[in-house]
């Protein structure tokens, strides 16, 4: 059979720049093109960096579907079921609200696709496919191919060296898809795993698309002790409580870790309770982030307003926490009550809920009522703090003058993403994306330079000990 998987067109919000589409794409279709049996051919479609072949139809066509994207997915659907497809949809919002998108479609998937994938395949080919499939999750990680980055074109993409080591969240926040029914356990792949898939692919930069990279710690570690080998520079995600673990942070920064998203989400404690996000403690934030800075890890954090113990005063507070701790770059957000976690829930029995048009769903826009703003007073903030963070000004306050390189680094990064979007739009239109940031790879890893670790006991000596000197980093 001929499989086509798409990954629907999403509008950029008037604060982000055009290479939002194109910094690294998902894994979800090349995971589930790797669990495709060989005897079928597979197409992958990213409508963000590429056009769409309406006048192609194949026999599958499967479409991942986050909330903000479910219009235009849905679109797709109705259009390719008309001409005699089966259309499969599957992802994020598909899981929380079955029922939303059912209608849309031949089947629906529930959980992780790849757990069921080849068994639709073989429904599809006897002509009796199920209307739904789940819910199911992959339970033995290690279990599965590699992701068919080969289906992607490497220079629509400024990289395309992603790893992902777990799935899962062992949290719950109130607005978050790891808070949905059902809830997939957290899971990890093995050290040895990840490693072989780094040295077969063999980049020398990648991104961790895990949610949350430090759960275990002896994982984490582990796994340090084998990336300090590689000598690579790679980034991840995690909570601001590795903070607290100074010695596994050293562990990272050694390891080639230059950089960490970390999900802030506020500076207002009653907002972190209201959110379920007890792990935060916003009265330990600012000693934390110089656990990081003091590696020369570069900080991209993320806030969301709306929360209802905030009030029009959180806009200012939150840029001039932001300043005054030299972030390198912050994602703000509007608080978004997606469907089917139970921070939705509760606004739709408070009656607070005032849309379900679904492309508003992409923390841009304003969903609900606030309890203490108007609905304009906190767009208009929302606005304000992306203006006044990203200005000129507040850039260069940023910089931390005894630190050159980490500066530089971090002036370097504030560049690309905000201030030469024109730049970027000539690169795409010239096919040299993947070249550039290879480039821009190559200047940083002049500003700060890492001597490998030669063993496992040079590693323990330098990271893990107490006693050891911090390596600076930047």
């Amino acid at each position: 059979m001929k499989i086509k998987l798409v990954f629907p067109r999403r509008s950029l919000r008037d604060t982000e720049t055009i290479i939002k589409h194109h910094l690294v794409p998902s894994e979800t279709l090349t995971a589930i093109a790797a669990a495709t049996p060989a005897r079928h051919t597979v197409e992958i479609v990213d409508e963000n960096v590429q056009s769409l072949d309406l006048n192609d139809i194949p026999d599958v066509v499967g479409i991942t579907v986050y909330t903000f994207l479910a219009p235009r997915a849905y679109e797709l659907a109705e259009y390719f079921r008309a001409r005699g497809a089966h259309v499969v949809l599957g992802g994020l919002h598909v899981t929380s609200v079955p029922q939303d998108a059912a209608p849309h479609a031949d089947s629906i998937f529930i959980g992780e696709a790849e757990a069921l994938w080849s068994s639709f395949l073989e429904d599809v080919e006897r002509g009796q496919p199920q209307r739904v499939y789940g819910p199911a999750f992959v339970r033995e990680l290690d279990e599965l191919p590699r992701p068919r980055k080969s289906l992607l074109a490497h220079w629509r993409y400024l990289t395309l060296a992603s790893v992902s080591g777990s799935r899962g969240c062992p949290y719950r926040c109130t607005y978050c898809f790891n808070s949905v029914e059902p809830k997939p356990s957290f899971r990890q792949r093995s050290v040895e795993s990840i490693v072989a898939q780094i040295k077969a692919e063999g980049d020398a930069y990648y991104i961790f698309f895990d949610d949350n990279f430090t759960v275990n710690r002896e994982f984490s570690l582990k796994l340090c002790r084998e990336l300090a080998k590689l000598n690579i520079k790679w980034r991840y995600a995690a909570s601001i409580n590795l903070g607290y673990d100074e010695p596994l942070v050293r562990a990272m920064a050694h390891s080639g870790c230059d950089s960490i998203f970390i999900g802030f989400e506020s500076i207002n404690a009653g907002a972190l309770r209201q959110s379920a996000k007890y792990h935060n403690r916003a009265q330990d934030y600012e000693r934390l982030i110089k656990v990081f800075q003091r590696q020369g890890i570069l900080i991209n954090a993320a806030f969301v307003f709306g929360f209802d113990d905030d009030t029009p005063d959180v806009f200012q507070e939150t840029v001039r926490f932001a300043i005054h701790n030299q972030l390198t770059s912050v994602n703000f957000h509007l608080l978004t009550p997606f469907p089917g976690t139970p921070l939705f829930a509760k606004l739709e029995r408070e009656g607070r809920i005032l849309t379900h048009d679904w492309s508003q769903y992409d923390t841009g826009h304003m969903v609900f009522r606030p309890q203490q703003m108007t609905v304009e007073q906190l767009l208009a903030g929302y606005r304000w703090v992306y203006r006044e963070f990203y200005s000129w000004r507040n850039i260069l306050r940023r910089l931390p003058a005894n630190q050159l390189g980490y500066a530089g680094r971090t002036l370097m990064f504030n560049l690309a993403l905000k201030k030469i979007d024109w730049v970027w739009l000539a690169l795409r239109q010239c096919g040299l994306l993947y070249h550039a940031f290879h480039i821009y790879r190559r200047l940083e890893r002049v500003l700060v330079r890492r001597k490998p670790t030669r063993s496992a006991a040079d590693f323990d000596t330098v990271c893990v000990n107490e006693s050891a000197v911090p390596s600076g980093g930047g």
